[in-house]
């Protein structure tokens, strides 16, 4: 797995994913783990206040249509793996999502997990869905892929900057 790292007072993991523009595939699987040091308190006593609740870009693929230019932005036509800490200390809860054309999204939870632990989720889309697997548990939300796409991530944030210099380990592969 590749280290990416966050500077406190960024939004951007680096490295990022390699930037491969290519027609949309099946789906996507991504491994990760977060380092013990990266977690914070996201309750509203924590450095983010309320928007310590926010879903960080874990990593996922944008898709867009080169026909559509709503499709064009990041957020909109993607599917992700997102995270946020847990509130208890050193958790982190993991969550499917995706965006609509619109940038409209929709997260449902996967799981919640220790730091160091390695966790690995397949997106696979189906008529219509993203279905995300994880261990035993699957999670089927709507998704309209667009015909290409693009990885995208680790991205930290909502609106806030990362309070300390986060580390999440990844590898992400599309299939």
């Amino acid at each position: 797995m590749v280290k990416r790292t966050v500077k406190q007072g960024s939004h951007n993991y680096r490295p990022g994913y390699a930037k491969r523009f290519c027609r949309t595939g099946k789906g996507f699987t991504l491994t990760l783990s977060f380092d013990a040091g990266s977690w914070f308190d996201p309750t509203v006593r924590g450095p983010l206040a309320k928007d310590g609740k926010d879903w960080n870009k874990a990593g996922g693929i944008t898709t867009l249509s080169i026909w559509k230019p709503s499709t064009w932005l990041n957020n909109h036509c993607a599917a992700l793996v997102v995270f946020r800490p847990g509130e208890v200390v050193g958790t982190w809860e993991i969550a499917a999502y995706v965006n609509d054309e619109q940038g409209g999204f929709e997260a449902e939870r996967l799981g919640t997990f220790q730091s160091g632990e390695e966790v690995t989720i397949d997106c696979h889309f189906h008529q219509g869905t993203a279905r995300y697997v994880i261990a035993e548990a699957a999670v089927v939300l709507d998704f309209d892929p667009q015909p290409f796409q693009l990885p995208i991530g680790p991205w930290f944030g909502g609106n806030q900057n990362s309070p300390n210099t986060g580390v999440l380990y990844s590898i992400q592969s599309t299939h």
